[in-house]
Order: C-alpha cells, then sequence, then structure tokens
C-alpha cells in the first residue's frame, strides 16, 4: 500500500468504465486495507512513499506514510482475503454445477472431435476464459443455423 498502489483499484474502475463499458458494478477493496496492515501486524518502511509520486500529498493526508508491499501478506492470507468477498456473492452450488456442466460439454466435444472430424479451436477471450470454434458441415448447417463462432447452445442441442 503506497499512492500507486492505492489509487489502482479507481484506476482499474476507471478503464473497466472508459474501454469496456462496464457500469453499475460495486467495487470493494479486499487487500490490502490500513486495518490489515495493523490487524497482521505488517512491516511498513516510511522511506518508501515516494515523494515525487503525484498521489503522495493527498495520501499521506489520509494514511500518513504508510507504505507496505502486497507481498508482505503471506500468500494463504492474501488467497482468503480475495476469495471470501467473491464467495459471499457468488452462488457457489450454482457456480459448481456449472464447472460440472462445462466439464461434461469439454468431454462431449473431445469425444466429437475424435470421433467425427469436428474440428475445435479454442479462442481465448480474457481472464483465461475462452470459447470453442467450432468447424464441421454436419454442425455449421445443423437446423439451417450458423454455429460456427461463439457457441451460445448446448452441444446437445446442436448435435440432436
Amino acid at each position: 500500500m503506497d499512492p500507486s498502489g492505492y489509487q489502482m483499484l479507481e484506476a482499474i474502475k476507471q478503464t473497466l468504465e472508459d474501454e469496456m463499458d462496464l457500469w453499475g458494478v460495486e467495487y470493494h477493496r479486499v487487500a490490502l486495507t490500513p486495518d490489515q496492515i495493523m490487524d497482521y501486524e505488517l512491516p511498513h518502511d516510511p522511506q518508501a512513499v515516494k515523494i515525487t509520486d503525484k498521489r503522495y500529498r493527498k495520501y499521506v493526508q489520509r494514511f500518513g506514510d504508510l507504505a507496505v508491499e502486497l507481498d508482505a501478506l503471506h500468500p494463504k492470507v492474501l488467497r482468503k482475503l480475495a476469495v471470501e468477498p467473491i464467495e459471499g456473492h457468488v452462488d457457489m452450488s450454482l457456480f459448481h454445477e456449472q464447472i460440472e456442466v462445462e466439464q461434461l460439454e469439454q468431454e462431449r466435444l473431445a469425444s466429437l472431435k475424435q470421433n467425427g472430424g469436428i474440428r475445435l479451436t479454442p479462442v481465448p477471450l480474457y481472464l483465461g476464459f475462452y470459447y470453442w470454434r467450432i468447424s464441421s458441415s454436419e454442425i455449421l448447417s445443423h437446423n439451417g443455423r450458423n454455429t460456427d463462432g461463439l457457441l451460445d447452445h448446448s452441444i446437445e442441442e446442436l448435435i440432436s
């Protein structure tokens, strides 16, 4: 936590709104907060606050010369601080159900690829998410719909 690190949440919010048109989202700082620095007795170095940072004056007025590296938190503690708020806003049983559905669909796609000559191409989106581009004359023309691109139908619907 330093002037630049503290400003990071606002910068991320601004980027998501301006560049990705992602409005109406609640943002919460989950780590590293002044309370966590005190609760976990994290080492801080007043010399680490950079006077040349344009955010310096406002930051020091609010927090003093408090400067702590995020990696001062043990990785397990940091994980807990990040995961608990997310799980508090997500229906985890539905999330796990969707993971099972995704695994079944991946298995079915792999079977189709192996047995039916269907070409599957993973197309990366962001944050580790991707979609499958399906190429097969049988699937591409199923029920007169073009399904090449983002797979918005279940696999069972496409092959039934």
